[in-house]
Parts: structure tokens; C-alpha cells; sequence
């Protein structure tokens, strides 16, 4: 069409619809060189939300191209599209590197985490994302941050950057800067003191991200299981949510893990005994000591509890829950295991309860036990 706002509208509409048939590819190439702007534009950001098979089919060279455009939103979608492209855009290195000393924070920090996505750890590549870990912006920073992570141990001249990166910026900034640190593995030991440090953030994703960056660098830290205990009472019950989900990833078999999650079960927070379930789920057999607590909160909690913790006791398997949980069910109230009433059959709309658990003895006591267990 002659309007190009209308043709950047259909650059934006092929990106939504997300088909990459041959005519659309060939339509959204030549898009990236339209003399209007906003179609340059949508084009690279459609391109990018197409996905891989989109890019690769329109390849490097074109995107390379849009690097240089005069238009900064231009530069920032080919810069993420080339990031997505990964080892693919290996040429577009050169041209990502003259970006990281663009005039937009955007555009830099774009650049950025592009040279993570191709993953060629040349050294100055390592250079460039070192020096923009001293960036004035924030996302600049936790970007170069995240991408350094992605080699691993191959960026450890970055480890002294990241250590500081740790004691000031934002939250993002923090988060981004403990995930590369415990993605370096050994190389960042000496990012110990400040990781055990960020145990305390505020935020509590720095927290979440610090802990498993110990666990990572090293699984026995002692930092680690001292920072939880604190945690364990602390009044905000995110923190509390985000301490069980924390557990349940890094893992651990001590006993003292198992009991933590245990006593969480016991929280007066639905979210923090539905958190605590599941992260008992992830840690397998090294839960069954927790087996008689999971069958409690399955027969008498919130449904979002009883879910997760049907779950973990799933992963358990029937040598560690058979025996416990036929004495429960045995032991559970005559109206637990009878059929509701023709009364509360009638309410069930409006009585989530006793439709739950009737749909839980139906489903679960029955066709599970025997599936299972």
C-alpha cells in the first residue's frame, strides 16, 4: 500500500497472527527495508515474535542491516531478534558490539543479552559485556549481567564486577548479577561473602537467586540453611512462600530441610502450606518423613493445598504412603468418607467445598489409590 502507516499496521498484524508461510517471510524481509520507519519497525518486532523458525528463514544479513537503522526501536527488535537467531548470527558480532556504545539505553542493553543468546565467549565479546556492567543504566547493566552468565566459568574475570553489582543498583540489577554468579559455579567462589550477604535483601527475588547461586557454588554453604531458619518466622509471608519454592528447587536431603517444609505445611498462609507442598514434591524420597503431615492438608486443607500435596505424595510412590494413608482415611470423619447428601449435593455451586471433596473421595481415594499406590 502507498500509506505507510497502513503498511506498518500489516507489519504488526503478520506478527500477531504468527504464520510463516514463504509469502509472509518474503513480506516482512522486505519490510525491514521499507523507507518508512514505523515499518521497519513492526516488521522486526513481528519477526521476533514469530519465533525461530521466522528468523531463520529470513537469516542474519537482513536483521544485520537493521542494526544501523536510524530508528532506535528498529535497532533494539533486530538486536533481540538476532539474540533469538543465536549461534545462526555469529556475523552479527561486530555490528552488536559498535551497539553496546549506542546513545539509547535500550538499544545497549538489547545488544546485550543478543551476544548471549549467539554464545560465542570471544574475548571481546567479554570485554564489551564487562565494561557494560559499569553502564549508567541499570538495564544495561543486568543485561551484560545476564548474558556474562550465560558462558559460565569461560566469564570469570567478570566475577569482581558482579560481586560489587550485588551491593548497589536495583533489584533487577541484583537478581540478575546473583543468577550469573552461581552459573559460574566454582569460579565464583570468592562471591561467597556477598551472596551470603544478599541472603538479607529485601527484595526477595535477590534473596530466592542468592541462594541458589550458593547452593550452585557451593552445596554445603552453611549461609544458606542459617538464612532460611531467619526466614522460617519472618513476617512477610511472601518471603516465607519464596523460602519453601527455594528449598524445593536446590534441594537437600538433611532432615533439617524435610522439617522446615514441614513446619510450613503448618503456616497460617494458604499459599505458604501450598508452596511447601510442592517443594516436598520435588525433593522425592527425601520427603517421606513428611508423609503423615502431606496426608493431613490432603484430607482437611484448602483444595490449592490438597492438589500439591496429592502431588508430592504421587512422587513418593506407594512404599512410603500406602500404610499412612489407609490409616488416615480410616481414621477420617464418617462425612468425609460417605456420599454427600442430596442437600449438599444441591449446593454444590455455591459450596466449593463440599464439591471439591467429593470430587477428591470419588477421584482420588479410589481410582488413584489403586493407580498408584
Amino acid at each position: 500500500d502507498k500509506d505507510g502507516a497502513l503498511r506498518g499496521r500489516a507489519a504488526w498484524a503478520l506478527g500477531a497472527l504468527k504464520v510463516s508461510t514463504p509469502k509472509v517471510i518474503q513480506a516482512l524481509r522486505a519490510g525491514l527495508s521499507d523507507e518508512e520507519g514505523v515499518v521497519r519497525l513492526h516488521a522486526a518486532s513481528a519477526l521476533v515474535s514469530m519465533g525461530q523458525a521466522a528468523l531463520e528463514a529470513v537469516g542474519a544479513t537482513p536483521l544485520v542491516r537493521a542494526l544501523r537503522d536510524a530508528n532506535g526501536y528498529v535497532r533494539f527488535h533486530a538486536s533481540r531478534a538476532l539474540g533469538f537467531l543465536g549461534a545462526a548470527a555469529i556475523e552479527a558480532i561486530p555490528d552488536l558490539l559498535a551497539l553496546m556504545m549506542d546513545e539509547e539505553a535500550r538499544c545497549r542493553a538489547a545488544a546485550a543479552e543478543a551476544l548471549g543468546g549467539i554464545g560465542e565467549p570471544k574475548q571481546n565479546v567479554l570485554r564489551a559485556l564487562e565494561l557494560a556492567l559499569h553502564d549508567e543504566e541499570d538495564e544495561v547493566r543486568a543485561a551484560a549481567a545476564r548474558s556474562l552468565g550465560s558462558f559460565g566459568p569461560a566469564a570469570s574475570r567478570a566475577v569482581e564486577a558482579l560481586r560489587n553489582s550485588l551491593r548497589d543498583g536495583r533489584k533487577w540489577l541484583r537478581m540478575a548479577s546473583a543468577e550469573a554468579l552461581g552459573l559460574m559455579n566454582q569460579a565464583a567462589h570468592n562471591a561467597i561473602p556477598e551472596l551470603a550477604e544478599a541472603l538479607h535483601d529485601d527484595a526477595w527475588g535477590v534473596w530466592m537467586a542468592a541462594s541458589e547461586a550458593l547452593h550452585q557454588i557451593d552445596p554445603e554453604a552453611q549461609e544458606i540453611w542459617s538464612s532460611a531458619q531467619r526466614a522460617l518466622v519472618h513476617p512477610d509471608a511472601n518471603r516465607r512462600s519464596a523460602l519453601a519454592d527455594c528449598l524445593g528447587r536446590i534441594g537437600g536431603t538433611s532432615r533439617e530441610v524435610i522439617d522446615a517444609l514441614g513446619s510450613l505445611l503448618e503456616d497460617n498462609n494458604v499459599w505458604v502450606r501450598r508452596d511447601a507442598a510442592f517443594a516436598l514434591g520435588k525433593l522425592g524420597e527425601a520427603s517421606a518423613p513428611a508423609v503423615p503431615r502431606l496426608i493431613h492438608v490432603l484430607l482437611h486443607d484448602d483444595e490449592w493445598v490438597q492438589s500439591a500435596a496429592f502431588d508430592a505424595l504421587v512422587q513418593l510412590g506407594r512404599e512410603h504412603v500406602e500404610s499412612a494413608l489407609n490409616e488416615a482415611i480410616a481414621l477420617s470423619p464418617p462425612s468425609f468418607r460417605s456420599k454427600p447428601t442430596d442437600q449438599e449435593l444441591q449446593n454444590q455451586r455455591s459450596n466449593l467445598k463440599v464439591r471439591f471433596r467429593y470430587r477428591w473421595r470419588q477421584h482420588f481415594f479410589r481410582p488413584y489409590c489403586d493407580r498408584f499406590f
